[in-house]
């Protein structure tokens, strides 16, 4: 079992996604949309945000090269709103709310997704492309139709050694309201940390980091939500499983210092986003991390198990629900 889905399961982090059942019904229904965390009340609305040139939108709707797409600009088979148009760089807003057709066909215009979750693996960098050539975000979005992903935007970073819940954003707006501390959104993570014995529940680290923990980058606290003390074996079993998949993801380093033997899997949440700072507010609590899976995001929430690393889904649902409230509140406040 690989270190994330053992500190999955030793945390007891339930199942939210159901991203195979629900892409096999999305494919059925024509769609590419997948729920996460999905409840009663949720409609799927798509969000308009994303305006594309008039030339990309036809090439992708049509496979057409845009040499051949200028050339049918110029011969007037492009109408928007029912008027010629030979102009391939006007900007068109997605979603149907200006009405496309090419040689006499309407084309879809659907939007970007307000929200895409993606399963960073191990390893990768997270940037859109690496100037040192190593595994980055180029490929995030591939199961995503190509005309969203110019549109789609990270939100914040992961750390190469850190994996898990990385969400792609349509709206800039939503983005800083997710990223700017002073919301307060949580991003919640499962930690396999080392250093003394925790035999006390987690009373005194809980206390500790609701408390907030100084590190060099300034004083951070974290809200602790469950401890698993491992016993020897799981300790070992642990210490091997992390130490392979650092190897394989390219990130084992050997500098001669003795390896840290796991204590504990720790499930906790923060609602600040500085770099590293999980790992040093940790460590500095007497508790280094060896490893670290961002597990949620706000209501978002991932199950390894369901969406696989390198994977990524539209979301929808409670989720999107969510989002979409909490877009619909940054535009109300300017």
């Amino acid at each position: 079992m690989a270190p994330v889905a053992m500190m999955c399961a030793a945390l007891g982090i339930g199942v939210r996604l159901r991203v195979p059942q629900a892409r096999a019904l999305a494919a059925r229904a024509g769609r590419t949309e997948v729920r996460l965390a999905a409840g009663p009340a949720a409609a799927q609305v798509r969000n308009p945000y994303g305006h594309a040139r008039l030339d990309r939108i036809i090439s992708h709707a049509t496979g057409l090269s845009r040499k051949d797409v200028s050339r049918a600009l110029r011969k007037g088979l492009v109408h928007v709103d029912g008027a010629t148009e030979r102009d391939g760089a006007r900007k068109v807003a997605l979603g149907g709310a200006v009405g496309v057709t090419f040689d006499g066909e309407p084309l879809e215009l659907r939007p970007p997704p307000l929200l895409v979750a993606f399963h960073k693996p191990l390893g990768m960098h997270s940037t859109m492309a690496d100037e040192r050539g190593r595994t980055d975000l180029a490929a995030a979005l591939v199961e995503q139709p190509p005309l969203w992903r110019d549109e789609l935007h990270p939100v914040g970073r992961l750390d190469a050694d850190t994996s898990g819940l990385l969400l792609f954003s349509s709206s800039g707006g939503l983005t800083q309201r997710l990223l700017h501390p002073r919301h307060g959104t949580e991003k919640e993570y499962a930690a396999l940390v080392g250093g003394a014995p925790i035999d006390d529940g987690g009373a005194a680290l809980r206390a500790t980091l609701a408390a907030g923990v100084q590190t060099t980058e300034g004083t951070h606290a974290a809200a602790l939500l469950d401890v698993v003390v491992l016993d020897n074996d799981g300790a070992r079993a642990a210490a091997e499983e992390t130490a392979r998949a650092a190897e394989s993801a390219g990130l084992r380093r050997d500098d001669g210092a003795p390896p840290i033997q796991p204590v504990a899997t720790l499930r906790l949440s923060v609602t600040e986003g500085k770099h590293r700072m999980v790992r040093r507010l940790l460590a500095n609590a007497g508790h280094p991390v060896l490893a670290l899976h961002r597990v949620r995001f706000g209501d978002v929430v991932l199950d390894p198990d369901e969406l696989p690393p390198g994977a990524s889904a539209v979301v929808g649902g409670d989720a999107l629900a969510w989002a979409e409230r909490l877009a619909e509140i940054g535009a109300a406040q300017g």
